[in-house]
């Protein structure tokens, strides 16, 4: 198991509650659905630490990349849909 340094990045969660939040997701990411257990990464509001959930890398990237603006993730998945 690893432990984060979550105070360190900003993110407002201690090591047993992740623990916890692993567990009630059955280990699985919560966009893709990706079983990594305690590989999961912290997903949560730069500007506030608010934990969001729990994300696989990609995931975690790839809204990154977007820039967490749901308004553009959507737009992305209406341009997939479309194709």
């Amino acid at each position: 198991m690893r432990e984060t340094n979550w105070k360190r990045l900003g993110i407002l969660i201690d090591w047993p509650t992740f623990q916890d939040l692993v567990q009630a997701r059955a280990g699985r990411c919560d966009i893709c659905g990706q079983v990594l257990g305690d590989l999961l990464h912290v997903d949560h509001d730069h500007r506030t630490g608010h934990v969001r959930g729990l994300l696989c890398g990609g995931c975690n990237r790839a809204i990154g990349m977007l820039g967490d603006d749901p308004r553009i993730t959507v737009n992305a998945a209406k341009y997939l849909m479309r194709s």
